[in-house]
C-alpha cells in the first residue's frame, strides 16, 4: 500500500513538472522594439506597460529575438 502511495506522489509531481515546462515565447512573432505589454499575454510590472519591456534582436539565446528587461533607475521598485 505505501509504494502505491509512493509511486502515484511521485508520478503526480512528475506530470505536474511537465505540464508547467509546456509553454515558452521565443519573442519571434514580435517586432523588434515593440513593447511587449498585450502582446502574447505579456503584461508590464504592475500591469503597467512603460515597464513590460520590448522585443530585442541584438541578443537572442535562440532565434532572432529575445525580451528586453529594463528599468529607469535601479530604485525604480525599490531595493531588498
Amino acid at each position: 500500500m505505501k509504494l502505491r502511495v509512493i509511486s502515484a506522489v511521485i508520478a503526480l509531481a512528475g506530470l505536474s513538472a511537465a505540464a508547467q515546462a509546456q509553454w515558452s515565447d521565443g519573442f519571434e512573432a514580435y517586432a523588434a522594439g515593440s513593447n511587449l505589454h498585450g502582446q502574447g499575454g505579456w503584461k508590464g510590472w504592475d500591469n503597467d506597460p512603460a515597464h513590460a519591456g520590448t522585443a530585442s534582436n541584438t541578443i537572442a539565446r535562440t532565434g532572432s529575438n529575445s525580451a528586453r528587461i529594463t528599468t529607469p533607475s535601479s530604485t525604480a521598485y525599490g531595493t531588498t
